[in-house]
């Protein structure tokens, strides 16, 4: 069973108050299918009725298990870089950034991060987030794995397509409390002296980026760009077939909506006095 994961803040599950299931030990928000995506959505929506906001502010199911899967296939990017590009490239960058911005400052960025983006330990109180830095998970060092998921953030929050979801992942806090633009910039500039990689053999950074700048304003359109780019690179892996399904998933409920919105369009015009007759009592009484 696939997950499609995608990062979350530690004010967005106390606001929304999220069951733990929905999360991976990395603190990733996980959904492994059309069920869980509208479990979550349903989740989402109950706050934001309680607030009164605009049903087209509503959360889509299919939205989100787009997002998740987005967010999946470019850490699949990642490590289809480390594996034909540079194992390392990661640890490589954080070493880059101890010596551009200093060590202090890249441990408060990632110990912030850690904290405001909590994996499931930190966000419990079963260790600090300086320990969670210092710790390793699945071999992997947590401050490698923090880098990844802050560039991946970074990402989520330029994404003019998620703007309804910015309440999910919002990065306010961690640039006002640390070298947050420093970093990613310091990372893009890192990135920009290694190898290329994809079809147009770019940055890793640019190319983490390039579905956004093409279709900015949909992840249908941003999912149907990596499905024609990328493919050389997702062919033969369960991600083209999910890829696939998210597309439909997306194309479908959007029929469903515009359905509903065009039947609302129809009822509003109808006078008054004929909705009367038509719904209410009948005529001569």
């Amino acid at each position: 069973m696939r997950r499609h994961e995608f990062h979350i803040s530690r004010l967005a599950r106390d606001t929304f108050q999220f069951d733990d299931s929905f999360f991976s030990i990395r603190g990733d928000i996980v959904l492994t299918s059309a069920r869980s995506a509208q479990r979550l959505a349903e989740a989402i929506n109950e706050k934001r009725r309680a607030l009164n906001v605009p049903v087209e502010d509503l959360v889509r199911p299919a939205e989100l298990f787009g997002i998740g899967l987005l967010h999946e296939i470019l850490h699949f990017i990642v490590q289809r870089y480390k594996e034909e590009r540079e194992r390392d490239i990661l640890g490589k960058c954080h070493r880059w950034l101890c010596v551009d911005l200093g060590t202090l400052q890249v441990e408060k960025f990632l110990a912030t991060f850690a904290d405001l983006f909590p994996p499931l330990s930190v966000y419990r109180g079963e260790m600090s987030p300086a320990e969670y830095v210092a710790g390793s998970t699945g071999g992997t060092p947590n401050r490698i794995a923090l880098i990844e998921e802050a560039i991946l953030v970074y990402l989520q929050n330029r994404n003019p397509a998620l703007a309804s979801l910015t309440d999910l992942f919002d990065d306010d806090r961690l640039r006002i409390r640390t070298a947050y633009p420093k970093i990613v910039d310091g990372a893009r500039r890192f990135m920009e002296s290694q190898p290329g990689f994809g079809p147009d053999n770019e940055p890793l950074l640019d190319m983490l980026l390039a579905p956004v700048l093409a279709s900015p304003g949909s992840v249908m359109c941003q999912l149907e760009f990596i499905r024609t780019r990328w493919e050389k690179l997702l062919s033969g892996t369960p991600l083209m077939r999910q890829l696939l399904l998210a597309i439909d998933f997306i194309k479908e409920e959007g029929k469903y909506f515009l359905m509903l919105a065009q039947a609302q369009m129809e009822r509003s015009r109808v006078p008054h006095v004929i909705q009367w007759k038509l719904f209410g009592a009948a005529d001569g009484e």
